[in-house]
């Protein structure tokens, strides 16, 4: 009997640790938000991967509402020039849909067909809007925007 309950203790252990581990199971309030660039692409945009956080780090698959902002960059690690927008992106919404099982949201942020620019770096910031209200935001740094000439 002894030898049993050990046992199924070991195996409750485990569960818990594997669960800590992958964040399965976290449901937690949104603290923070994650973005991470995957691609670049002159006929798709962008493509990011969006965590939501919660207060111990874990992935939250909440909905929400996105604004992305491109901004141009004074060169790698150059500072963001606040006052050109490259590109906008609003109001794009996050359903749950958009998760994978233990990953962040995948998002594509496509360019308008105006968009023009010649291989510069830029900054991109997102902002994570919840249904209640509450907003998160980060931003990436030195983004190679591709060169785009349109109508040549």
């Amino acid at each position: 009997m002894l030898k049993s309950k050990s046992i199924l203790f070991v195996i409750i252990c485990l569960l818990l640790l594997a669960a800590a581990v992958c964040g399965c199971g976290a449901s937690g309030e949104v603290e923070s938000i994650d973005i991470r660039l995957m691609s670049v692409s002159l006929s798709t945009g962008l493509d990011i991967q969006l965590i939501p956080r919660d207060s111990k780090g874990f992935l939250v698959k909440t909905e929400g509402s996105l604004d992305a902002r491109l901004w141009s960059q004074a060169g790698f690690g150059g500072a963001a020039n606040y006052d050109f927008t490259v590109q906008e992106w609003e109001d794009l919404k996050v359903s749950s849909g958009d998760y994978t099982q233990s990953q962040g949201a995948s998002i594509n942020l496509p360019y308008s067909e105006d968009f023009f620019s010649i291989n510069s770096y830029g900054s991109l910031e997102v902002t994570l809007t919840l249904p209640d209200g509450r907003s998160f935001a980060d931003t990436i740094n030195d983004i190679l925007i591709l060169e785009l000439y349109s109508g040549c």
